[in-house]
């Protein structure tokens, strides 16, 4: 599963089971840390047991090598905690955030992502979990160019001749 932070302010995942490797959890950064796109731990799932996070650390799914796994997510928020001050703060990303490890990156969710690794393939998307239409859609639309009206270009300006 691509990197990500859940929309909740915590998060418990339980390994219920089946037979796999692999699919380790890999946890980066809070937002507001600079280094939040730095590899902070990788956790293993094993059957039976949980991880609790707060929902707005990035992590995600690191890709099943073998088998199948199963696991309860509880997502779980708090109206008091959302309606303060604390809660924007909180969300708010670091402006001087530092060089990302490349496995805290996002194609879903990094705008910087291809100045650090490839576009990844349909395959490679099809397996994190990356839904392809909708990030192109979305980096077209950041790519047009806006005009500011309130300060229209010279030749709006000029007189005929």
């Amino acid at each position: 599963l691509d990197m990500h932070e859940d929309d909740a302010d915590v998060t418990l995942n339980v390994c219920l089971g089946k037979e796999f490797s692999g699919a380790t959890l890999s946890f980066c950064g809070l937002p507001t840390d600079d280094r939040h796109r730095h590899l902070q731990h990788t956790y293993v799932h094993e059957k039976g047991r949980a991880v609790i996070h707060l929902g707005r650390q990035r992590h995600g799914a690191d890709n099943i090598e073998t088998g199948e796994r199963v696991n309860f997510i509880l997502w779980s928020i708090s109206k008091q905690y959302r309606d303060s001050e604390v809660f924007l703060s909180d969300r708010m990303r670091r402006s001087s955030a530092a060089l990302p490890d490349q496995i805290c990156l996002s194609y879903t969710h990094d705008r910087d992502y291809t100045k650090h690794l490839p576009k990844p393939t349909l395959a490679e998307a099809s397996a994190r979990g990356v839904m392809l239409d909708i990030v192109e859609r979305r980096l077209e639309m950041y790519s047009r160019p806006v005009q500011d009206l309130t300060r229209p270009i010279e030749e709006i300006n000029s007189v005929p001749s």
